[in-house]
C-alpha cells in the first residue's frame, strides 16, 4: 500500500485474511485498499466486518460512512460519521466528513457549523477550508467563499480543488481571464481524472491558427449545448475541427453545424491538440460579457419534426407552454415539485406541454386530469426531438436543466427558475443573461423555497394570457 501498489495489496490481505480471519488490521487494509480502487460495494462489507470486530473503532466508523457516501447513501453515511463522533468527540475527520454528507443533502448552514468544528480543533485544515468554501458558493455567498479558497491557497498554491473552486466563485461574479485560468484546475481534478487525453495537449490560450483541434466532450449536456455556440468562430480560425458529441445530441448538433465533423466520445479524428467544452470561452477569448458570440439561434431544428408537433399539438387557443421541473440531481435544491408547480395550471389561456423526462406515476395522474396539460414524454427520444417540439411553443419554463440551454440556444423565450447560489453560468443577483439573451432568470430569496417564484410566474402568466 505505501509503494502504491494497491491492487498487490488487495490481493495479500485478501489471502493473510484467509489465514487469519480475526485480524483486524488485515480487515482494515483489505478495506482501505478496496476503497482506495473505488470498489465501494466491498470496501463498505469490509468495514462492517471490521466493526464486528472492533464496534467504537472511530475510524472504522468514519470510512464506513464515507463508502456509504460514496453509494450515495447518504442519510446512512451521516448515522455513521456521528457514531464516529460519539465514540470520539470532536474528531476533525467525522466532522468534515459529516459537513460533506450533509452538503450533498442541501444543508449548507449545518455543514458549515461541522467544518467550523474542524476548523476550532485543526485551524490549519484546509479539506475542512475549501469545504466550507464550497457550502458558502451554494449559498451564494461568494466573498466569504473566496476568502476560504484563498486561505487554503496561502497554504497549498498548487491544489486543484480550491483553484478551480476560487475559478467558479469569480465567474459568478463576472468573466475574466483569470476567472477561466483558474477554472482549468477543473482538469487536474478527481473529477476529470478519466477523461482521455488521447495523447494531445490542452490548447489552453494558444493561438488557433492553423491547428486541427479536437472539442472535448467533458461535462453534462446543457453545458456542451452553451459552448456549442463557439463552433462557427472556432471553424473560422482553427483548420479543422471535430466535435465529440454524445448520441442524444448528436443528430441535432450535426445539422446545426454542417461543416464541421461530429464523432463519437471516444474518437479524436485526426487532431493535434484537444480543447474540453467549457475551455472554449478561454481559447477563444471570452474575458467579458460583451464577447459572448451572439450568433443565436446556433441549434437548428428538423423542420420535418418540428412540422410533426405542430400537428400533433394541433391548434388551441392562448400559449403553447414547456414545462420542466426536475434536472439533475446535485446540487441539492436545483429542482421544483410538480406539486408546487400546480398554480401555474389555472393561468388563463394557457396550454402546458410537458418536455420533462421520466414522469413518476404519481406525476403522470397528476397531470392526466388536467384538460390544459399535453404529455409528450414517451416520445422524446433524443435532444433533436425536443429541439422540434421546443421550436412551436411560444414560451419554456424550467428549472436549471439541459432544457434551459436548449431553448436558449433556439433563441426561444425561455423562464429559468434558478436556486440560490445557482450554478455560475446564470452569474448572480440579475434576472437576464448574455449567454441567453431570450431567457428570464427566475431566482429564490431563500433556498428550498418556490413559492414567492411561483407566484411571480402566475402573475407573468396572466400578463400574457390577456
Amino acid at each position: 500500500m505505501e509503494a502504491g501498489r494497491t491492487k498487490d495489496a488487495l490481493v495479500f490481505a485478501t489471502s493473510a485474511i484467509r489465514l487469519h480471519p480475526g485480524a483486524w488490521r488485515l480487515i482494515a487494509l483489505r478495506a482501505r485498499a478496496l476503497s482506495t480502487l473505488g470498489r465501494h460495494r466491498e470496501a463498505l462489507a469490509a468495514y462492517e466486518r471490521l466493526l464486528a470486530f472492533r464496534p467504537d473503532n472511530p475510524a472504522a466508523l468514519l470510512n464506513r460512512g464515507n463508502a456509504l457516501r460514496s453509494l450515495r447513501r447518504i442519510e446512512e453515511a451521516i448515522e455513521s460519521f456521528r457514531r464516529a463522533l460519539e465514540v470520539k468527540p470532536g474528531y476533525p475527520p467525522a466532522l468534515n466528513n459529516l459537513g460533506n454528507a450533509l452538503q450533498a443533502l442541501g444543508r449548507y448552514e449545518e455543514a458549515i457549523e461541522h467544518y467550523e468544528s474542524a476548523l476550532a480543533r485543526q485551524p490549519g485544515r484546509i479539506d475542512a477550508l475549501n469545504n466550507r468554501g464550497n457550502a458558502r458558493q451554494a449559498l451564494g455567498r461568494y466573498r466569504e467563499a473566496l476568502a476560504d479558497y484563498d486561505r487554503v491557497l496561502e497554504r497549498s498554491p498548487e491544489l486543484a480543488a480550491p483553484l478551480w473552486n476560487k475559478g467558479t466563485t469569480l465567474l459568478h461574479l463576472g468573466l475574466s481571464r483569470e476567472a477561466w485560468l483558474l477554472y482549468e484546475h477543473r482538469l487536474r481534478s478527481d473529477l476529470y481524472d478519466r477523461l482521455p487525453d488521447f495523447g494531445l495537449p490542452v490548447l489552453g490560450e494558444q493561438p488557433l491558427q492553423g491547428r486541427k483541434v479536437l472539442v472535448q466532450w467533458e461535462a453534462r449536456f446543457g453545458d456542451v449545448m452553451q459552448m456549442l455556440r463557439y463552433v462557427p468562430a472556432l471553424q473560422a480560425a482553427a483548420a479543422t475541427c471535430w466535435l465529440q458529441v454524445a448520441p442524444p445530441l448528436r443528430e441535432l448538433a450535426a445539422r446545426s453545424f454542417p461543416q464541421a465533423r461530429v464523432v463519437g466520445k471516444d474518437e479524436a479524428g485526426e487532431a493535434d491538440c484537444r480543447i474540453p467544452y467549457t475551455s472554449l470561452p478561454l481559447a477563444m477569448r471570452t474575458f467579458s460579457e460583451t464577447d459572448i458570440p451572439a450568433n443565436l439561434p446556433y441549434l437548428v431544428p428538423d423542420a420535418s419534426k418540428a412540422e410533426h408537433w405542430r400537428t400533433k399539438l394541433g391548434r388551441r387557443p392562448g400559449r403553447r407552454i414547456g414545462l420542466a421541473w426536475r434536472g439533475n440531481p446535485t446540487p441539492a435544491h436545483r429542482s421544483a415539485s410538480l406539486e408546487a408547480l400546480r398554480p401555474l395550471f389555472d393561468a388563463p389561456r394557457a396550454h402546458f406541454v410537458t418536455v420533462q423526462k421520466g414522469l413518476s406515476a404519481e406525476e403522470r395522474a397528476l397531470l392526466l386530469g388536467m384538460d390544459n396539460v399535453t404529455i409528450v414524454d414517451e416520445e422524446l427520444a433524443s435532444f433533436d426531438d425536443t429541439a422540434a417540439l421546443l421550436a412551436g411553443l411560444d414560451v419554456v419554463i424550467t428549472v436549471d436543466s439541459a432544457v434551459a440551454h436548449l431553448a436558449g440556444a433556439l433563441a426561444k423565450p425561455v423562464w429559468v427558475l434558478l436556486k440560490v447560489g445557482a450554478d455560475w453560468r446564470w452569474m448572480s443577483e440579475r434576472d437576464d443573461t448574455r449567454w441567453y439573451p431570450s431567457a428570464r432568470l427566475f431566482r429564490q430569496a431563500t433556498l428550498g423555497d418556490w413559492q414567492p417564484v411561483i407566484r411571480r410566474l402566475v402573475e407573468e402568466l396572466q400578463q400574457i394570457g390577456r
